[in-house]
């Protein structure tokens, strides 16, 4: 469980840090915007929240599925509370926001979108969700989430706002 978490620490999150530390030259914190607007980007988080949570809630009432309760620790750590870390430190906090110098808004969001896409095949494949089809449909969901986190980001000037969007949003897909 900790050797996990450790690893995809060390594996996405420090090569970051380095890069905006000493290519960059920027304070890390500031440059991923973790120390300002913080409540913003709770509030913003919160209100991104709402959009997963009602189609997660639609599973339970109309297709009647059962929820999953008992999560293990691991579930816990990895899934839900180091997740979203992880993935929006590399994928909104450098590469959205350095392809967005060059590219602009759009271009950027697309962009990290897709690559937030291709680092989740391998876990499907792995776990194996290899049919076309759910594949297709993953991959349709975790882009469009990458464009609503690139949004909820823009929007909050918050990393925050991505993060708790993030880990609610996998949290509840892991008791669905």
């Amino acid at each position: 469980m900790l050797v996990e978490a450790v690893s995809k620490f060390l594996l996405w999150v420090v090569p970051v840090l380095v890069y905006i530390k000493y290519v960059l030259k920027a304070d890390v914190l500031s440059y991923l915007k973790l120390k300002t607007l913080i409540g913003k980007g709770i509030l913003w988080g919160l209100l991104g929240c709402l959009i997963p949570l009602v189609i997660f809630c639609s599973n339970v009432f109309i297709h009647h599925k059962p929820l999953h309760l008992s999560l293990s620790a691991s579930v816990w750590l990895n899934v839900v509370l180091l997740v979203g870390l992880i993935e929006e430190i590399p994928f909104r906090g450098l590469i959205f926001q350095q392809m967005q110098v060059w590219w602009g808004f759009w271009k950027a969001s697309l962009f990290s979108s897709f690559l937030f896409v291709t680092i989740h095949l391998p876990l499907w494949i792995v776990n194996g969700q290899t049919s076309v089809a759910v594949m297709v449909s993953q991959s349709i969901s975790v882009f469009v989430l990458g464009l609503l986190f690139s949004y909820l980001f823009k929007r909050s000037h918050s990393l925050w706002s991505c993060i708790l969007m993030h880990s609610i949003y996998d949290f509840v897909g892991s008791i669905f």
